[in-house]
């Protein structure tokens, strides 16, 4: 059986971006972090197939990910749609926020990522 989660292979990758994280993903993770949204759990930098995931949240099977300058890159783009093919196959969900939308409005990202809670649920 394959291995999805935590692969050896992107242990070094996942600890560098663990440790340096921008702005927006700090702002996010400090609202995420020891079940403060809905008491669910949120997992940072977890590392799915070949993919690494910004945030992860088990128990709801869902992706948050934080598009910046890099993902108006053509290449980029092709990366970020062959995980999100990947992470559909797989049951994940994946919400897509702009870093901006986080330093701008956080409150409302995460009142988006409540919604999908519930969404989910139904």
């Amino acid at each position: 059986m394959r291995r999805f989660f935590h692969r050896h292979t992107q242990t070094n990758r996942r600890r560098v971006l663990h440790n340096n994280l921008t702005p927006s993903e700090a702002l996010l993770w400090m609202s995420l972090k020891g079940k403060k949204l809905e008491g669910k759990k949120f997992e940072k930098w977890q590392s799915f197939g070949d993919y690494t995931i910004k945030f992860y949240c088990p128990s709801e099977k869902l992706a948050i990910e934080l598009d910046g300058d890099t993902s108006l890159v053509p290449s980029e783009q092709i990366v970020e749609q062959k995980k999100e093919e990947f992470l559909s196959q797989q049951g994940v969900r994946i919400i897509r926020i702009n870093d901006e939308e986080v330093l701008e409005a956080k409150e409302a990202v995460l009142e988006r990522i409540t919604m999908e809670f519930h969404t989910s649920s139904t």
